[in-house]
């Protein structure tokens, strides 16, 4: 899709160049392109079907449930920092690093079963990585 950013910011310069009687003055051909190609794309976007985000959730808890719903915030608190440190955000209030982990926990382990530990730890570690070579090249 065109950029929206674009497309919002030609709207406004549309929308800025009104005449008291309503009419608009002379719109760029970069605005009018941008204008139109974004509306397009909207429109192509609106037609398609939503995306389904909604996982199943058992009606029995199951024993990976259990465990991340069990987790306390000085479990909860350092994956926190990482996801934080890796571009998540994050309010820093624990409440909020304890909800935000379990939320990402329950979501890997509604989508790879058993695999969440591995997949949560997998990218803890990419994070870990990628921040050691930043600090590297700094």
């Amino acid at each position: 899709m065109a950029d929206r950013h674009m497309l919002i910011q030609a709207l406004s310069r549309l929308a800025g160049n009104r005449h008291s009687d309503g009419t608009s003055s002379i719109v760029s051909q970069e605005d009018r392109t941008t204008i139109i190609n974004g509306c397009h794309d909207l429109m192509i976007a609106a037609r398609q079907p939503p995306v389904q985000l909604v996982r199943g959730y058992p009606a029995d808890l199951t024993d990976d449930l259990r465990e991340i719903l069990s987790m306390m915030m000085w479990t909860t608190g350092p994956i926190a920092h990482a996801l934080r440190e890796g571009g998540q955000d994050i309010k820093r209030k624990a409440e909020d690093e304890q909800a935000e982990v379990m939320h990402w926990l329950i979501g890997l382990a509604l989508e790879h079963g058993s695999e969440w530990r591995a997949k949560a730890s997998d990218r803890i570690r990419e994070i870990r990585a990628a921040l050691s070579a930043s600090e590297v090249e700094g």
